[in-house]
Parts: C-alpha cells; structure tokens; sequence
C-alpha cells in the first residue's frame, strides 16, 4: 500500500489510511515517530496554507491527520480547521482536559450553548445500583473461583515458602485509604531496596507463579473481599498507592479525579490497555469512565471484557488495531 507521512513536532502525523497511523504506534513508542527533519514535514508551527497532502490515486478513502496531546492549544486550532478544511478526517489523542470536554452534557445559558461537565461522581441511584450489582456479583465469582482459593495459597506456599497474601495501602473513593488484598506474585520485601516503584511487565522480582497469576489476574482475586467490605467495586480505576499518586499528581493533576468514583477490580484502562500501560494513558481511560457514568449496563460490559481477557491472556498485549 502506498504510504507518504508528514510530521510536526513528532506529534502531527499526516497519512494514508488508517494502517500507516497504526504503525507508528503514536503515544507510545515516540521513537518511531518520523523524523520532521529526515522527511517532507512542517517546520513551523502551523501547516500553510498550500501544502502538499498525502495522496493515494483510485484509492476510496481520504488521508487522516492524527494530532497527540502535546501539540500546543493555538497549534492544534490551526491545525484542525485547515484539516477539516481540506476534507481530512482528524484523530486527536486526548489529555485529560479532552477527555473531560468530551464527556460534557449540551445546555444552554439564554440563546448560547453550554456545556456542563460534571459532577464526576455518580447519583445516589447509580450507587445504590451498582453496589447491589457489587455484592451479588462479587459473591458469585467468590462460590466461582473457590477451588482456585485453596490451590493457589498452596502452589505460592510450595514455590518459596513465603506468604500468601499480600496487604497493601492504596487509595480508595475521595482518596480514603484503605488495605488492598493479593496474592502474592512478587518475592518476599521486592521494594526493600528500591522503594515504591511502578511494576513492568518484564518485572525481574515477579516469581514462577507470580508471572502465571498476572497473566491471568488471579493474583486480583482477593480483592472480592475488598468489594464486599464496600472498600472497592467490580468495575472502576484502579486503587492506586499513596505514594505514587502523589508523584502522578505533580505531573498531572487532573490524576486525583479518578478518586471521585469508587476504585474497581478492572476497568476501561484495563480492557483498552495492557499491564504497563503508561499512567497517563490509564488516567484518558479512566476519566473517560468517570465522565460517562454509564451505569450498571456499561459495567456489565467492562466485565464481559475483562473476562474475555481472563480466557486468552494475549489479549493484555497492545491493540493497535483499529481507531476508533
């Protein structure tokens, strides 16, 4: 398939077709991101107003622009009217105030639009729901996962003789912490000498039965408890821990908003994303949860996914297919 790129600030990409953009792998590898100065790119910081656009001859579908989340606010205007101007279609990568402007409600002040965003958390109704949908569903995985409660303690204690569980402080609803339960999947004290650091996928202090048990997520199934005792639901962000919440939040503030809902067993960021997925990226995912309150249905649809990910374990690899 024929290809042609033009980039701006490796942020802006211009292509053909939705496999070119899928390939560069935006927002995440941004070494891959072509070179503005090797290829044909702006050098400026706005296209002008005649510039060449990727083309494909007898093909039926029109270039992209694709513009990330570090493209400057004035830039990325400019950017877009000339786009839909020329009868591009445009995919943006959202940061947090995108991603909250997207879940905005239309009104209107006198004759002018308005958009109302928020409150994040949901109405008294939506909670009362949820929690029922909470305490039966936890209890059903609790009666359908009951023979893995009894050989996974067993097959922790037979590979190093250590713990079976592992106690950790995490932050619950408006930031109230609490004690979240694991099994273990990691060596006795694995921050002892490192402090609290964020988990790869490739982690060297993961053991034999730990790498099978994050594969699969069984290592999250004491946290049914955590559902029960009103501290976490099934579907919400992920706690996250004191300390690194802190350290997200002064780069990012908006990182505190996911604390306005209850944190969950799995969620957008877990479907849309893999294990060591950027925080960042996690964070679009779960104010997009947040903003949308969708309600018991839309949790319901979270889970399907997350156990369709339970049965094939590839699918916590990287999707690029697909924009959507």
């Amino acid at each position: 398939m024929e290809r042609r790129l033009l980039a701006l600030y490796r942020e802006l990409i211009l292509a053909t077709g939705a496999r070119a953009l899928r390939e560069l792998h935006v927002g995440r590898d941004r070494h891959r991101y072509p070179d503005p100065h090797r290829n044909r790119g702006y050098e400026g910081h706005a296209p002008p107003r005649r510039t060449p656009v990727p083309t494909t001859r007898g093909a039926s579908r029109v270039p992209r622009v694709l513009i990330g989340p570090k493209v400057p606010p004035a830039v990325r205007r400019r950017v877009l009217l000339w786009a839909l101007g020329q009868g591009m279609a445009v995919d943006l990568i959202p940061d947090p105030y995108d991603v909250l402007v997207a879940s905005a409600r239309w009104s209107r002040l006198a004759d002018a639009p308005l958009l109302r965003i928020g409150p994040l958390e949901p109405p008294p109704t939506a909670r009362l729901v949820k929690r029922l949908l909470d305490v039966v569903g936890s209890l059903v995985l609790l009666a359908l996962f009951a023979p893995a409660f009894i050989l996974i303690p067993l097959l922790i204690w037979l590979d190093d003789r250590g713990p079976v569980l592992y106690r950790q402080t995490r932050l619950g609803l408006h930031g109230r912490p609490f004690t979240i339960l694991k099994f273990r999947t990691m060596v006795v004290d694995a921050e002892r000498a490192t402090g609290p650091v964020w988990a790869r996928q490739d982690d060297p202090r993961v053991t034999r039965i730990g790498r099978m048990l994050r594969s699969t997520h069984l290592d999250e199934l004491p946290q049914l408890v955590n559902v029960l005792r009103g501290e976490m639901s099934l579907v919400g962000p992920r706690p996250e821990r004191p300390e690194l919440a802190a350290r997200f939040s002064l780069d990012e503030p908006a990182f505190r908003l996911r604390e306005a809902v209850k944190p969950g067993l799995t969620g957008l960021a877990q479907i849309r994303g893999r294990y060591d997925t950027e925080p960042g990226v996690k964070l679009a995912w779960d104010l997009r949860y947040a903003g949308s309150a969708g309600g018991p249905v839309a949790d319901v649809r979270v889970l399907m996914a997350s156990a369709f990910r339970f049965i094939r374990p590839r699918a916590n690899r990287p999707r690029t297919k697909g924009l959507r």
